[in-house]
């Protein structure tokens, strides 16, 4: 009887954990996604508090830290870009608009630092990765372009975070999709 009974726990832990670790990263993303869309209200009203969407920006990028040491164990191929993004996204935020853009969006990343993480983002089965990239550079660049507003309120730096933040939520969806596979 002690034997079914433990066997019957061993069972149900085996198939309630998966279910609570899908849970978790859906309660992350919901945070994240919220985020998002309350700096993307912000840009629409125009109207930012700086200070405020400073303190969104590194919640959202605690949770994509959190995403991306997911993202490494279940994908430990692309661990060397996961480590360097990881290392490299207290600085993001402290760069410029022309240096965010030239080495960390798009292919930018593969161009600037391809050689050496040994790491090519391009290769069709490392582009997932990208989502993970994403996470951290575009609410950085939105950050900065929320600067630059504070400095000179141009309508194309509001449209910049809208747009930076609105893409970032589809990167969001597309890691946790591979963190449910």
């Amino acid at each position: 009887m002690k034997t079914k009974l433990i066997t019957l726990l061993v069972s149900l832990a085996a198939f309630v954990a998966p279910q609570l670790k899908a849970a978790d990263i859906d309660t992350d993303a919901a945070a994240f996604t919220k985020l998002a869309n309350g700096i993307i209200a912000q840009t629409v009203a125009g109207k930012l508090d700086v200070p405020a969407v400073r303190k969104d920006v590194e919640a959202m990028e605690k949770l994509a830290a959190d995403f991306a040491v997911k993202y490494k164990a279940k994908y430990p191929k692309g661990g060397v870009l996961v480590d360097f993004m990881l290392a490299k996204k207290d600085s993001l935020t402290a760069m410029s608009l022309a240096d965010i853009d030239g080495q960390f969006e798009s292919e930018a990343i593969n161009k600037a630092h391809g050689k050496e993480l040994g790491f090519d983002l391009t290769n069709e089965e490392n582009e997932h990765f990208g989502n993970v990239v994403d996470l951290f550079v575009h609410p950085a660049t939105g950050l900065i372009c929320a600067e630059l507003w504070a400095k000179d309120a141009k309508p194309e730096h509001l449209k910049r975070i809208q747009s930076e933040l609105q893409e970032v939520t589809e990167h969001c969806r597309h890691v946790v999709e591979k963190l449910k596979k």
